[in-house]
């Protein structure tokens, strides 16, 4: 719970869809709401993180309010955290959105955000870190080898974007990158990459 001289705004866990809210594909979901000074709920917004948030909290700002919450899940044995934080204005609008996600093996850990991955070893050594100035990484995730995926949304021109899918080596070294499906004019795309011992499984969005 946090508050502003307007009104007070409340975060938490929902196993249920609450009301003028889409189901999600989740058996747990986030959601923030507004309340007015006299009670009045001004409006509230359910959202989806990776396998259901394990916490969720809210802050009020002079924006609006900034909700962080912690999905988790494990996939063939890996670990994977991530932390989703976004910031929505005092109307309900959604401004942005960042998401840090990181998956675990017997080598270390791999994290990434936004722009950038990184490797460290149990140690908390950073091995190698891999920057992707001209994409946005959407999804990742670990291969039994030890190799890392993920899958990125390329914009070579202004309105145009593309799918790519990349896969480094635990020293870091590229194995290689595809560009997957056709690219769109006009709206960003949106992926998700698993990964079953040495096999990648993508899903992607196909423009109409």
């Amino acid at each position: 719970v946090s508050a502003d001289a307007t009104g007070v705004y409340v975060a938490g866990k929902t196993t249920g869809t609450l009301p003028g809210q889409e189901t999600l594909h989740a058996d747990v979901a986030a959601f923030v709401a507004r309340y007015a000074n006299d009670g009045t709920r001004q409006w509230i917004r359910e959202y989806q993180v990776g396998y259901g948030p394990r916490t969720v909290a809210a802050g009020a700002t002079d924006a609006g309010v900034v909700v962080a919450s912690d999905p988790y899940g494990v996939r063939d044995g890996h670990v994977f955290d991530e932390v989703s934080v976004r910031l929505y204005d005092a109307t309900g609008g959604l401004t942005w959105e960042r998401i840090q996600a990181a998956a675990t093996d017997s080598g270390g850990v791999v994290v990434v955000s936004d722009r950038h991955v990184t490797r460290y070893s149990t140690d908390n050594t950073l091995e190698w870190s891999f920057d992707t100035p001209s994409s946005q990484i959407d999804s990742m995730a670990l291969l039994g080898s030890g190799n890392v995926a993920w899958t990125e949304t390329r914009q070579p021109t202004p309105g145009h974007y593309e799918t790519w899918l990349r896969e480094l080596r635990p020293s870091g070294g590229t194995v290689w990158e595809h560009q997957i499906g056709p690219g769109t004019t006009g709206v960003g795309l949106q992926s998700a990459v698993a990964a079953r011992g040495l096999r990648v499984f993508v899903a992607y969005d196909v423009p109409n």
